[in-house]
């Protein structure tokens, strides 16, 4: 086993740290529409009332000699962990545990060696919304850098509809899928390892700056805002809307036509044309939701989620965007956060009532 104690950023910026992101501040209102109060949760709604949000510089560390392991923990080379790259990762995985203090580490030894690389990996970001939000961005800002030309990425290893997405989009963007690495969870050793520090810090803050890519992503494809979409997650096995027919028949009282989607079966390409035509976008929260970044910023937007889910992700992304916002809390069957849930048919008609002048 590997011990391994935290390092922050700042005592790690040089004269060979280059800037990333700026600092930014950006305002933050309340949904426009939620049923919280019927629920116990004064965390979210304390946060929910803020009005400004702050979100700290981003950097590009280069490092000499250093290590990643597990899904994306880097290890400077007097071992030593940086603290932002398990942020917000606590408990065991596998190979990797950490504490209040540092990471230990279980796994082999060095299996792959590289001379130079740009570690886009995170603990817990093997999804589709966390790598449009949190990984996507940085190879995006980091490849601005003329120093980083040619440099490879580090990325996770997927397989299936999540690999095709991943490298889908790396593509949308103009990044040259022939200097991709894909790891899995041992060591990873580099000569010189550049590592993007987030540029989000999940699930309560975002930089502002990653808004416009995506709405560069959507713009080659039509707006016409035609339909009202519905995301399920009836495919899923976890944090599943129970009574997901009966509030599908409600929307289609109220609206019409409304179409039922599983973005996890579309291509990334059709994934961002569908919702740049967007006229409203309802559904539980999941990666899927993610997808509303490529809508145009005024379309409304209703997240539908467990009363043991925080419910900051979406909310902010639509502080950020200036977007219609309304959230629903459904009582959860267990006392998890993977809990499946049911929404409450007076809260939903309540809401459906409120959202009458976006529509």
């Amino acid at each position: 086993m590997e011990n391994y104690t935290f390092v922050s950023v700042d005592a790690l910026l040089d004269s060979r740290t280059r800037a990333l992101l700026d600092a930014a501040t950006y305002a933050r209102r309340y949904p426009l529409y939620t049923n919280i109060s019927r629920f116990d949760k004064p965390g979210v709604a304390l946060l929910w009332r803020q009005d400004r949000q702050t979100v700290a510089p981003s950097y590009i560390l280069e490092l000499a000699q250093a290590k990643v392991v597990h899904q994306g923990a880097v290890i400077t080379s007097d071992d030593r962990v940086i603290d932002a790259s398990v942020f917000g990762f606590s408990g065991m995985d596998g190979s990797i545990s950490c504490t209040e203090t540092g990471v230990s580490y279980t796994g082999a030894g060095c299996t792959t060696a590289v001379d130079a690389a740009v570690v886009i990996k995170k603990i817990g970001a093997i999804n589709y919304g966390h790598w449009l939000v949190e990984m996507l961005p940085k190879v995006f800002f980091a490849y601005q850098q003329p120093a980083l030309e040619g440099v490879p990425i580090i990325i996770q290893r997927t397989t299936g509809n999540l690999k095709r997405a991943i490298f889908d989009s790396l593509e949308a963007i103009g990044f040259p899928l022939e200097n991709v690495i894909e790891t899995g969870n041992d060591m990873l050793c580099a000569d010189t390892l550049f590592y993007p520090t987030p540029v989000t810090w999940h699930p309560v803050t975002k930089a502002p700056a990653i808004i416009p890519l995506f709405e560069q992503l959507a713009a080659p494809y039509p707006q016409e805002r035609q339909e009202i979409l519905f995301i399920s997650r009836a495919d899923t096995d976890r944090r599943r809307l129970m009574n997901e027919k009966a509030v599908i028949e409600s929307l289609r009282r109220r609206w019409g036509s409304v179409r039922v989607l599983f973005p996890a079966s579309m291509t990334f390409q059709e994934q961002v044309r569908t919702f740049a035509n967007a006229r409203c976008i309802v559904g539980p929260m999941g990666a899927g939701l993610v997808n509303s970044l490529f809508a145009p910023a005024d379309v409304p937007v209703l997240v539908l989620c467990s009363e043991q889910v925080p419910g900051h992700f979406f909310w902010d992304i639509a502080c950020l965007r200036k977007t219609p916002y309304y959230h629903l809390f459904g009582s959860a069957v267990a006392p998890t956060v993977m809990a499946d849930y049911l929404i409450d048919p007076g809260e939903l008609e309540a809401c459906l009532d409120a959202m009458a002048g976006v529509l």
